[in-house]
């Protein structure tokens, strides 16, 4: 995608972009607050490029997803405009509000409901239902067990996870430390209160093959779960193939390429730098969020994004 939009017109304004911004990337969170918003949930390719780019690629997808529906032509055609069309009416609505509001903007899910049919409408109710229900705790019971001395570990779930010695839980705390380190104070302190006690190796997808991914399980101090994913951080595509510099501005990235235009869908900071912090092998990785939950990692019940 970006090697083909490499060479078309643009009209010279960059911003942050999602860099993979298809209508699969799109999905229902839990904020801090506990509310449920509708957000991105993947920055893996995150970048300065061309606002172009981003709406482009949601259109296509828009397409494709209607064909893989059943949609005639003409109807994908029609989704593809909507969704530019949706792009456009919503900037104009932000460029209305302070640079305070559109901080502070959310799509929350009674935003979206008015929006679908009936038919979607409860799906999003069912979605939501699901979602509220799901928090650390149950993804711990379901992925984890009890040893013999009391100790909280990871079931091993060949070939998608499993415990390999090329990384350490000493190599992998370091890397959280450092992860921390340019967060916000209240979510710095807060995650300060936990310890990382074990990890997998997990498969990634087809986007990612050829990196290394695992599954962290964290413990607070009265044994309450935090469950994250580090992935190893990768030169975004948006420069490897489109041509532009791998890097995002001053203040938007805690580690690697989550940029601050994220909502709820990922832990937010207040000022930082573009790092890569190195995993076993000297490979570069970055701490994120496993889901759980609507996309967000809780802990006791709260929210530690």
């Amino acid at each position: 995608m970006a090697a083909d939009l490499r060479g078309a017109p643009r009209t010279g304004v960059a911003v942050v972009a999602c860099g993979d911004a298809h209508v699969a990337n799109f999905g229902l969170f839990a904020s801090p607050e506990r509310r449920v918003v509708f957000d991105l949930n993947d920055f893996d390719e995150a970048g300065d490029a061309p606002w172009e780019w981003d709406v482009k690629r949601l259109a296509a997808s828009m397409h494709v997803a209607g064909r893989d529906k059943g949609m005639t032509e003409e109807q994908c055609g029609a989704a593809a405009r909507l969704a530019v069309r949706g792009y456009r009416e919503a900037l104009d609505e932000l460029l209305s509000l302070s640079a305070v509001e559109r901080f502070a903007f959310q799509v929350e899910v009674e935003a979206v409901a008015p929006m679908l049919e009936e038919a979607g409408r409860e799906e999003l109710r069912r979605t939501v239902r699901k979602a509220r229900r799901r928090t650390s705790e149950r993804v711990v019971r379901r992925i984890t067990t009890r040893t013999a001395d009391g100790r909280t570990r990871i079931v091993d779930q060949p070939p998608v996870t499993q415990h390999v010695e090329h990384a350490t839980v000493e190599q992998l705390t370091t890397l959280f430390e450092r992860y921390r380190e340019p967060l916000r104070a209240d979510v710095r302190l807060l995650l300060g209160q936990f310890t990382l006690v074990d990890h997998v190796l997990r498969v990634v997808g087809v986007g990612s093959v050829g990196t290394r991914c695992y599954i962290v399980l964290l413990e607070g101090p009265a044994g309450e779960p935090l469950v994250l994913q580090v992935k190893e951080a990768v030169p975004s595509v948006l420069a490897t193939y489109g041509g532009t510099a791998d890097a995002l501005p001053s203040g938007l990235v805690p580690v690697g390429g989550v940029p601050a235009q994220v909502g709820a869908s990922s832990p937010r900071s207040a000022s930082s730098r573009r790092t890569r912090t190195r995993s076993s092998g000297g490979r570069p990785s970055r701490p994120t969020r496993a889901r759980s939950g609507a996309g967000s990692t809780t802990t006791g019940g709260s929210s530690a994004t």
